[in-house]
């Protein structure tokens, strides 16, 4: 009987992630803004929260928490997840459900893209896990392979660990 090695994990800002084979993982926070109001707490931009990206394609420098870097590069059998976390607050709104979400196949659609691109399709759900607030947004490479795409993206989801803040 042969042991399997047991998969790494890339652990950051209190997101954790399996290091699964021809995945390009990352885990990141954006800089922080200026506080442009004197007296004021908050930075233009908000405050900063850890974005988790995952690809199928190796990424290049991060530009944007919804992968306006990688996208456009997804081939026909590729994926894209990001995970983005919001201020706790928001998790008490009724656009954030309880729990990680569960991925379907009937839910991916050309419509969620930010822009339009050929083949591919997305999803965007927010919910809430361990007290935070998060969204989680997914792309497909193909449109036409979106049941064993998003299949492929639930077995990434599935190893992803929210600590508690």
């Amino acid at each position: 009987m042969v042991n399997a090695r047991p998969l790494q994990r890339l652990n950051a800002h209190g997101l954790s992630v399996s290091l699964l084979p021809g995945w390009d993982i990352r885990i990141t926070l954006r800089e922080q803004s200026e506080i442009l109001v004197p007296g004021d707490e908050v930075p233009v931009s908000g405050f900063v929260h850890p974005v988790l990206h995952a690809a199928t394609v190796a990424m290049p420098p991060l530009k944007g928490d919804y992968g306006s870097h990688v996208v456009p590069l997804l081939g026909l059998t590729d994926v894209f997840i990001a995970i983005a976390e919001f201020d706790a607050e928001a998790g008490n709104t009724p656009l954030f459900r309880p729990g990680f979400p569960k991925l379907r196949a009937s839910e991916f659609d050309q419509a969620a893209l930010q822009r339009a691109l050929p083949n591919r399709c997305g999803t965007q759900r927010f919910f809430t896990v361990e007290g935070r607030a998060f969204s989680l947004f997914c792309v497909l490479g193909s449109s036409v392979r979106r049941n064993s795409l998003s299949a492929l993206a639930t077995k990434l989801l599935q190893t992803v660990v929210v600590e508690p803040q």
